[in-house]
């Protein structure tokens, strides 16, 4: 069984996957079966094994784990069972992701320009790595080291364009380097962030204790996308989604982004209020029903 995930791993890394937990989830499993004295994966062992997770994901996600192994098993080894999919009728629920207004990233920016630092270069390099992430929505790694093409509007262009002129050359082929020279983790971009998040919240009061990551950076960019289009299919080619469902999640954010969007597009002289209905229309609604 050993040998067996060893050789699965090899194959799908090959491919530019990184498996760390799968990794871990699999020598877990191989060890669970190689107690029982099981060569071949056994549908009601992977039950027993997944089930000994505490949550109902946790469990859902040991089994699919175990699922697509043997799928891959059985290619050459029908004596390898094919456990059925989703035995734990498990439903990912996608929380409503956290949106950066245009206030709040504009302080983001202007607070790491003011740093002060001995390296005249570094203010420059963290207000333009905010920029850039929140105009496009783009990853600090790409999932699987997979390469895409990102699109950039013409200002965000030029912008680079500026910025690629005042960084000169260095040694790493990243386009932002952190202090030392190398390329910047998602560890430190998020570092980064929160340590600017924390200095701005005093000038935009609403940044006080909101969630900070890069990826809500993302979660900006997808709003700001639909928000423009209305057209979620334009949010997924934006972000590089496989399918709507993943995407479809920006449609259900916070009702009081939506106001504020529609609020921008509306005449100056209307604006959301409070309606009191008349005595009369109460009393004519009462009476119809």
């Amino acid at each position: 069984m050993i040998a067996a995930v060893e050789s699965y791993l090899s194959v799908r890394r090959a491919a530019g996957f990184t498996l760390s937990n799968t990794e871990y989830l699999l020598r877990s499993f191989a060890g669970f079966a190689i107690e029982l004295k099981q060569p071949h994966v056994r549908t009601a062992t992977v039950i027993d094994w997944a089930s000994q997770a505490k949550s109902v994901a946790q469990r859902h996600t040991r089994y699919q784990t175990i699922c697509r192994f043997a799928q891959h098993l059985r290619v050459e080894d029908p004596r390898h069972e094919s456990p059925p999919a989703n035995h734990f009728a498990y439903r990912l629920t996608r929380r409503v992701p956290h949106i950066y207004s245009r206030d709040e990233i504009a302080d983001l920016v202007l607070v790491a320009m003011k740093l002060s630092s001995s390296d005249p270069l570094q203010p420059k390099t963290y207000a333009s790595l905010i920029s850039l992430l929140a105009a496009t929505g783009m990853r600090i790694r790409g999932k699987g080291r997979r390469e895409r093409a990102l699109p950039l509007w013409k200002t965000t262009a030029t912008a680079l364009r500026a910025w690629l002129a005042i960084r000169g050359s260095v040694a790493s082929p990243e386009l932002f380097v952190n202090a030392r020279g190398g390329p910047f983790s998602r560890w430190g971009v998020a570092y980064v962030l929160r340590s600017h998040t924390k200095a701005a919240h005093r000038r935009c009061s609403t940044l006080n204790g909101k969630q900070v990551s890069p990826h809500v950076l993302r979660h900006t960019c997808a709003m700001v996308v639909l928000q423009a289009t209305q057209d979620i299919r334009k949010v997924s080619l934006w972000l590089g989604h496989s399918n709507l469902t993943t995407t479809e999640v920006y449609v259900r954010a916070d009702p009081t982004e939506k106001l504020e969007a529609i609020e921008a597009v509306v005449p100056p002289s209307l604006r959301k209020g409070k309606f009191r209905p008349p005595d009369k229309l109460l009393t004519l609604l009462k009476t119809k029903s």
